[in-house]
């Protein structure tokens, strides 16, 4: 957690500080990051920045959560349809990818190294966070669900599904956001859709 005295500063220059840390850690590999580099493009010193953090793994795990943070509070809202809602989602990261590739970089770098100390601390404290986000989002009114089938039950299978084609991304994802990227997430993005269309529509042709 970051120290009374950051939190008081002025939002624009706490951003900064987050900006560099996000620039830094995503260009480079968590042991191989500078707090010299960080420093100079925040346009502080290191000795303010370790007045703001304890350490460089707590200022790390910060940028990390507050990067993931600033992602789910421009999650889509005003769906009137769960599948509506999922839809609008996948295009939600596509543009936030594209607009913040850092964010990307990060995100890529932290799971394509999963066992390294700071990154698995860093990683199950973001799946707690995500976790915590539930959408309010209601199924279709024009559709009942059949006896015994649960609004929960139903987003978190589909939860599983996304996460399941997510680790597949992962797995080859290009490590820049390029046209590359374009193309492997888009991929994605059309192969949940197919799973949604099962979801909602069976596993049989219709009579």
């Amino acid at each position: 957690m970051p120290s009374p005295r950051f939190l008081s500063l002025d939002p624009a220059k706490q951003d900064a500080i987050v900006a560099a840390g996000l620039y830094e850690f995503a260009a480079h590999a968590y042991d191989a990051a500078s707090t010299n580099r960080i420093v100079q493009r925040a346009g502080i010193s290191k000795g303010v920045l370790f007045k703001y953090f304890a350490d460089k793994e707590a200022f790390f795990l910060y940028v990390a959560h507050r990067t993931v943070g600033a992602y789910l509070a421009g999650m889509p809202t005003g769906q009137q349809d769960l599948f509506a809602w999922l839809r609008a989602v996948t295009a939600y990261k596509l543009q936030y990818v594209r607009h913040q590739p850092d964010t990307y970089a990060l995100f890529i770098r932290m799971t394509k190294d999963a066992e390294h100390p700071v990154y698995a601390r860093a990683l199950r404290a973001l799946a707690e966070l995500l976790r915590e986000f539930r959408p309010g989002v209601p199924l279709s009114a024009e559709r009942p669900l059949r006896p015994g089938v649960t609004s929960d039950r139903v987003l978190n299978l589909l939860l599983w599904i996304a996460n399941g084609l997510q680790e597949q991304f992962l797995a080859t994802a290009p490590d820049e956001v390029d046209d590359a990227f374009d193309a492997a997430f888009q991929g994605v993005v059309d192969e949940f859709d197919r799973y949604l269309d099962i979801v909602a529509n069976g596993l049989y042709e219709r009579e």
